[in-house]
């Protein structure tokens, strides 16, 4: 390998990175006290900041950084739920919550919006919502489960869930495929 690593972190626990838009800096989760909490990482010096408060029990994952803020996925207890964290003050609004678990939450590429996976229906598939009327549409509608949604142009891939295990998809023209979700 050509490229060199440099460790950024020492002693955080970090997992989960996400880069901010302009690359400056990147959103981690970090784990401590019993708890995960958010922070960003200056992206040069490796120097970082706590966003969201120590609370027992709870803990994030599938952080994805956009325009809007950082999502992440949030687990109190029960089930999953996708939040927004505002970079700058920490303030997280919950987005898609409720008693479905909720997972996996990934900006648009145009960040007018962002899918997640749910199993709202008994079965993971991947949904979008879009941030100016929070409409949900139901993307995938699979036997065993679709998770972990990345768009690409009008492609969607994700990782789906059947009889042989855990495979990569790619759905073409993704917007085509959508249907409100009940």
């Amino acid at each position: 390998a050509k490229g060199k690593e440099r460790r950024l972190t020492r002693g955080l626990r970090a997992a989960h990175p996400a880069w901010s838009p302009d690359g400056s800096r990147i959103a981690c989760v970090v784990t401590e006290t019993g708890s995960h909490r958010i922070a960003v990482l200056d992206a040069s010096s490796g120097a970082h900041e706590i966003l969201t408060p120590p609370i027992r029990g709870r803990e994030y994952s599938s952080l994805s950084w956009g325009e809007r803020g950082i999502l992440a996925a949030r687990f109190e207890g029960s089930s999953r739920d996708v939040v927004l964290i505002d970079p700058g003050t920490g303030v997280e609004t919950p987005l898609v919550a409720g008693d479905a678990d909720e997972r996996d939450p990934r900006w648009s590429a145009g960040g007018e919006g962002f899918f997640y996976a749910s199993d709202r229906t008994g079965i993971f598939n991947v949904y979008f919502r879009g941030v100016a009327d929070s409409t949900d549409l139901m993307v995938t509608n699979v036997i065993g489960g679709a998770f972990a949604p990345v768009e690409r142009g009008s492609d969607l891939l994700y990782s789906g869930y059947g009889a042989a295990g855990f495979e990569i998809y790619r759905m073409a023209d993704w917007r085509a495929a959508a249907a409100p979700a009940s």
